[in-house]
């Protein structure tokens, strides 16, 4: 609803832009057109897939057509602000949650939600979310990984990177960005670590960066480090008090586990190979929000779910789309300039750069990156951004 609400004021008060495009724009309209096709092909022809699925999931894309007509810089830097002291709160929030979970001093209860595109599952609810569903270690439901709302610690995790890039390098609040360091921290999401490693060493690359936006994003992977050595520690002399009656009566289940990362390692292992194996007999695919369903799996790697979806002519389109994506972000963070260091546009489209190589990055490990509206917002926001500088730049025609 939120986002019918965006489309329809976008289109009443947005203003049309006139792009001349570009060959790698083309380029990447060409592969959108083919992935959308074969999506529609897998669905329709060659399937019998939820109808309803697949147009909730090309809805996506109208939304990002709309948001890259109609989007200007003001709406984008008063929606970047906005989301991020939102994200700030919400860790605040799941703080709090957390620590009354481990104190317990709070009620658990279960409810049932839905999961993806095409399912549902149970969780387990705080007043804070979702947070004490996950586990930090297996063998205890006293120690949560924080995921606030989200339906993963790990996708939590990637909400909170866009809003930490967006906070120090554009607008310099390190107190804000702190919390939302803590934040990712409380996630024990090995993923967000490795984007965050990822990101420092793009802007350590090059030099027209500013250093403290470097010293504060490697601070906080130093952080994210001796945070869980010093956490660990404290648990093993246990220094927490035992917390009792987490759970409601009679609504014990078998939650989210995220201490054991072997088991999560070798799971997507498995389930890659069973998705080349279903590939190799179905060119086409189960069709959109088919393939979990029809292979009786999670698919955890995003990239692995699409070509189950859309087979191989679909998934090899996406995955073409999604290199073009990264090497247009990529290719603007390592050639940064001293010139785009001291513009304000310039440090945005940086943070929106990072943040697209993030989803793009996550893609490896969890949901496609194209699994919700959130991320056309992300990609569209910065081709605007990106497209504005380089208008603006006297070395382009």
């Amino acid at each position: 609803m939120s986002f019918a609400v965006v489309f329809g004021l976008l289109l009443f008060l947005g203003r049309r832009f006139e792009w001349r495009t570009t060959t790698g724009e083309k380029i990447l309209c060409l592969l959108t057109c083919g992935y959308i096709l074969s999506a529609v092909l897998a669905s329709t022809i060659f399937n019998a897939a939820n109808p309803d699925l697949l147009l909730r999931y090309l809805s996506k894309f109208v939304f990002f057509l709309v948001l890259a007509c109609f989007l200007d810089r003001r709406t984008i830097f008063l929606t970047t602000d906005v989301y991020s002291y939102i994200c700030v709160a919400l860790v605040a929030f799941s703080m709090s949650g957390i620590s009354a979970i481990i104190m317990g001093w709070t009620e658990l209860s279960v409810i049932s939600v839905v999961r993806g595109v095409d399912g549902y599952g149970e969780m387990i609810w705080s007043f804070s979310g979702f947070d004490g569903t996950a586990r930090i270690f297996p063998e205890s439901a006293q120690f949560a990984r924080m995921q606030s709302f989200a339906l993963e610690p790990g996708g939590f995790a990637l909400a909170l990177l866009p809003a930490l890039y967006w906070l120090v390098l554009v607008r310099q609040r390190y107190m804000a960005g702190s919390v939302i360091a803590l934040g990712i921290a409380a996630t024990w999401s090995l993923g967000a670590l490795l984007a965050m490693v990822l990101a420092a060493t793009l802007l350590l690359i090059n030099k027209h960066i500013g250093g403290r936006g470097k010293i504060f994003l490697l601070s906080s992977i130093i952080f994210f480090f001796v945070s869980h050595l010093v956490f660990s520690w404290m648990v093993d002399l246990e220094l927490f008090p035992t917390a009792h009656h987490l759970t409601s009566s009679g609504s014990s289940i078998d939650i989210i586990t995220g201490g054991d990362k072997k088991v999560s390692k070798q799971q997507r292992i498995d389930e890659l190979f069973q998705v080349i194996t279903f590939v190799r007999t179905d060119f086409w695919g189960a069709g959109v929000g088919a393939g979990r369903d029809l292979l009786d799996s999670s698919i955890s790697v995003g990239y692995a779910n699409v070509f189950a979806d859309t087979g191989f002519l679909g998934g090899s389109f996406y995955v073409l789309l999604c290199v073009g994506l990264g090497v247009i972000a990529l290719s603007y963070v390592l050639r940064y300039s001293k010139r785009e260091s001291h513009s304000v546009n310039g440090k945005a489209a940086l943070a929106l750069a990072l943040s697209l190589l993030t989803c793009l990055f996550f893609g490896l490990q969890r949901e496609q990156p194209d699994a919700s509206f959130w991320h056309m917002w992300i990609y569209a926001s910065f081709i605007i951004m990106y497209r504005m500088i380089n208008s603006n730049d006297p070395s382009k025609p």
